[in-house]
């Protein structure tokens, strides 16, 4: 499923006449996203105790009509180019080898509200003592929250992507520190909302961030360069969550106050250095 993930942003972006609508457009996208799994999920909590088999049906129709309808899309106007040689590729990175802190950052930042928001969540309400019949309700209403990240983009008129995100930055490392000390419910849902919100809109300014760095036609090789990346990340990070989580589950929400921190001063080191570049070809 990666290429075609790849292949839908790098569709998107290319099909955009106002480039710096790119974050609003992808905060759209993920939000479609989460409405369509939050459909899907009620859905099959009801087909499961019926008609499993009539799920996966369903499940097989719907992929059905994606690919249909793929079909029926405009695609962009492709100006033609000779092919880009390889060297070139690795010296498109080179030259803007700054975007890898972006990379790192912005992976232990995703990690870490993703960990929490999805993994953690229920081990923090049975710390705090909810009822687990609240667990499903619960869970909706923060994945409809995400949903807002598609109005939220719009603050990206006003302010820069990149202040915004170290907003997002602020969230993951003050949420962190206020898990390991939170006793109530109230309190947990509420850093879980804004977590997930979070998570939500700071998808959608990585996307454009990444899409805005590539200078080169071959955009899909480059994505594909940059998951891998991100990948490698998100090995060291998933391992590390696991590790320390079955130890203490404070340990893992200190550990992702360490995640979020290192990351936001990865992410303003990329800031300083992409703004110095901005500056130069402007010159």
């Amino acid at each position: 499923m990666s290429t075609p993930k790849k292949s839908d942003s790098n569709l998107l972006y290319l099909s955009l006449d106002n480039k710096d609508d790119a974050t609003k457009v992808y905060a759209i996208q993920g939000a479609f996203g989460t409405l369509g799994m939050v459909v899907s999920s009620l859905s099959f909590s009801y087909l499961l105790n019926t008609n499993m088999r009539l799920g996966a049906l369903i499940t097989s129709v719907a992929y059905l009509i994606a690919v249909v309808l793929s079909c029926f899309l405009d695609d962009y106007k492709v100006i033609k180019q000779s092919k880009v040689a390889f060297s070139q590729i690795v010296r498109s990175l080179y030259d803007s080898k700054h975007i890898i802190l972006c990379l790192i950052a912005s992976t232990l930042l995703v990690e870490t509200l993703h960990t929490f928001t999805i993994f953690y969540n229920q081990l923090q309400y049975t710390r705090v003592n909810l009822d687990i019949k609240y667990f499903a309700p619960i869970f909706v209403v923060l994945q409809l929250v995400g949903l807002l990240s598609g109005v939220l983009a719009k603050l990206t008129k006003y302010f820069k992507k990149e202040m915004i995100g170290l907003c997002l930055y602020l969230v993951g490392i003050i949420g962190s520190i206020m898990l390991v000390y939170t006793k109530t419910i109230i309190a947990s849902i509420i850093i879980f909302m804004l977590m997930t919100l979070s998570e939500a809109l700071y998808l959608a300014i990585f996307s454009a961030i990444q899409n805005d760095s590539i200078k080169i036609s071959s955009r899909a090789t480059m994505l594909s360069i940059y998951s891998m990346i991100n990948n490698v990340v998100m090995m060291f990070t998933s391992t590390s969550f696991g590790y320390v989580s079955s130890l203490s589950l404070e340990y893992a929400y200190r550990l992702g106050f360490v995640f979020s921190f290192i990351g936001i001063l990865l992410f303003v080191w990329y800031w300083i250095i992409e703004t110095n570049v901005q500056h130069l070809n402007k010159k």
